[in-house]
């Protein structure tokens, strides 16, 4: 496919018996105030003899052959201002169409020369056909304001594919002699993906995030990073723990405590919970919950549910098989939880998970801790009226129907929720969110790419 060129038009790409068109040196050849009523005047009178294209013929000389279309963008501002280009780009279309009758040349006004805002719209709107087409294209980056230069690259590096489109420069001497070099016009765009990969990463996209950043050949060591909290992040411990071991230097720049969760150390409030859980046990569930505490404090309260209830679901089995010897993964085990609960209330209990709390609540042999995150569990799930099952029943439309959760709906229908996700957190000590690892590692990565 062939390409087409696209050229912001400055007062330099025109010359008059070989000198720039000024309004003080008007005489006899031409007349007008501005270079704008000159140009116009000239336009429309025909007057083609001693005008000559300048800048662009260069440029158009080396690349003609590759070129089915060439778009003259001129200014055109509503008053007409005494430096608009408009008139400028219709000589250029005349002309050039009889030097090169193979290529179609087309003026096109823009209103606006400095609010980069408007530019980027008007260049964003000029692309988008080619950005259907996947047409390539070539941008002349020698005419035009400074602002419209820089809007043009901004919207070709957002709108167009990489590799789509090239930038040349076109560089005039005293002489007149004008010189073509390719530009490098991908910085733009790879800071426009930073911003986007960035905003993923504070949204818990890590994945996203490692995507954008391969795409751009993004060779910092912050990337390994990335990809450590990609896996991390998901609960896929060896899938992170690969991804450590194999970047451990370049990870420790950013998580100091690499080596810790490498060999699954537990957080110092393992102490309070060592005589129901295993190191193990208490490892998974402060992973489980650090997740759950990331989206609380993101105000995700849907995924936030979604990983409590996974938590509540560990923790509660954990507490079975310890003080129990029951093992909920097994059926009939199961099935037995309803059998050694004391509690009246079990026959009013909806789900598996309340009679696991309910069970969890009649273990005397509970520290203090325990107790109070279960007491906090049976407030939650249990209540006043078991027959209430609103936790699992949240969890179940969120996760088979795809129904996203609102802060409003969670609260209503679990009033109990928010105290009860405080004060657990708190115990595996995640008080606020400058103790979550995943908010500190949003600041980490932002500095890194900022």
């Amino acid at each position: 496919m062939k390409k087409v060129l696209i050229a912001n038009i400055g007062n330099r790409n025109i010359l008059y018996d070989r000198q720039p068109i000024k309004a003080e040196n008007k005489g006899q050849d031409y007349t007008g105030d501005t270079f704008y009523s000159i140009t116009k005047l000239l336009y429309e009178a025909g007057q083609m003899e001693k005008i000559e294209p300048n800048i662009l013929p260069t440029l158009l000389g080396q690349v003609y052959t590759e070129v089915e279309s060439v778009l003259l963008i001129g200014s055109h501002q509503e008053p007409p201002q005494s430096q608009d280009t408009y008139y400028v780009a219709l000589l250029l279309e005349k002309i050039f169409s009889k030097q090169y009758p193979e290529i179609k040349f087309s003026a096109i006004p823009i209103p606006v020369v400095i609010d980069v805002n408007q530019l980027i719209i008007f260049y964003r709107n000029l692309l988008k056909p080619m950005q259907e087409s996947k047409q390539p294209v070539i941008i002349c980056d020698a005419g035009g304001t400074a602002q419209q230069k820089m809007a043009m690259k901004i919207a070709a590096e957002y709108v167009l594919k990489h590799r789509q489109f090239e930038v040349y420069n076109v560089k005039q001497e005293k002489n007149l002699q004008s010189t073509v070099e390719k530009v490098e016009p991908f910085e733009f765009r790879k800071i426009l993906d930073l911003e986007t990969a960035l905003s993923l990463v504070k949204h818990g996209n890590f994945e996203g995030a490692l995507t954008i950043l391969q795409q751009i050949q993004f060779a910092e060591p912050i990337i390994h990073y990335i990809e450590f909290l990609k896996h991390r992040f998901t609960l896929r411990y060896e899938q992170a723990k690969k991804i450590g071991e194999d970047n451990k230097e370049a990870i420790k720049q950013y998580f100091e405590k690499l080596d810790k969760f490498l060999k699954r150390e537990p957080a110092e409030t393992y102490t309070e919970f060592r005589a129901a859980l295993d190191s193990n046990q208490f490892f998974n569930l402060r992973e489980i919950l650090l997740v759950a505490h990331y989206f609380y404090h993101k105000k995700n309260y849907n995924d936030c549910l979604l990983q409590f209830h996974v938590f509540v679901e560990n923790y509660t089995q954990f507490l079975l098989k310890k003080f129990h010897n029951i093992d909920t993964e097994r059926p009939s085990q199961r099935e037995g939880v309803r059998k050694k609960i004391k509690n009246s209330l079990k026959s009013r209990a909806q789900s598996y998970l309340q009679q696991y709390v309910l069970l969890c609540a009649e273990t005397k042999e509970l520290n203090e801790t325990n107790k109070t995150i279960v007491d906090q569990l049976f407030k939650l799930l249990i209540g006043k009226n078991p027959s209430d099952n609103s936790f699992s029943e949240l969890r179940n439309h969120a996760v088979h129907k795809g129904i996203v959760l609102s802060k409003e709906e969670i609260f209503r229908k679990l009033p109990e929720f928010d105290q009860c996700f405080s004060k657990v957190s708190e115990k595996f000590g995640l008080p606020d969110p400058n103790h979550n690892f995943y908010i500190n590692a949003e600041k980490v990565i932002e500095k890194a790419l900022r």
